[in-house]
């Protein structure tokens, strides 16, 4: 119990801490603005085995005033994304769900801005059309809480691409029981436009 009440403490206040850093017009690399438009595809990591489709939009954000200029190659930008959750239901067939995620994503330069691996911290929110049920798990509110770690790899010309392994969890923090959560593992392609 105190390592949930600290991790949504923490949460909390990153949250907060990356408010007023609204979506940078001028953010750039090379004198050119970097807007990525990606598409993933995951599957739940518990029992039931839900597959998630996605298409996302990934925008330049500007780094949070608190952070020191001197940090390191470290980054930000802002992941929206359209997701759709598939599902066994508890009659035997398929249920579908479509979930809106937005996230505020630090991502650090492993090796330096000049090198293409990457990680990336995300924290956010989601809304779900309605209430996520399986045949063994069901969340108490269709709002949610969403973190995300990734490792990824940027490559070719202009660095136009990207590739990434992430790791998402999602729960609504403990705000409401039931909250089982949801732990997702997902592969990401995204194109730089």
């Amino acid at each position: 119990m105190p390592a949930i009440a600290l991790r949504r403490k923490l949460a909390a206040a990153i949250m907060l801490a990356s408010i007023g850093t609204a979506p940078e017009t001028h953010a750039q690399q090379g004198g050119v603005t970097i807007y990525r438009l990606y598409a993933d595809a995951g599957v739940t990591m518990k029992s039931d085995s839900t597959h998630i489709a996605s298409v996302g939009l990934l925008l330049p954000a500007s780094a949070p005033a608190w952070l020191p200029r001197n940090a390191g190659p470290l980054s930000s930008h802002w992941d929206l994304s359209l997701n759709v959750w598939r599902t066994p239901d508890s009659d035997g067939g398929r249920r579908t769900f479509t979930q809106f995620a937005g996230l505020y994503v630090w991502r650090y330069s492993i090796g330096g801005k000049a090198s293409p691996w990457f990680l990336d911290l995300g924290l956010g929110a989601s809304l779900f059309d309605q209430v996520y049920t399986t045949r063994t798990r069901r969340f108490s509110t269709a709002f949610q809480f969403t973190e995300a770690l990734g490792i990824g790899y940027i490559f070719g010309s202009g660095d136009a691409y990207e590739v990434s392994l992430r790791t998402q969890h999602v729960s609504n923090g403990g705000f409401k029981k039931p909250n089982p959560g949801e732990d997702v593992i997902r592969l990401r392609f995204a194109v730089r436009f």
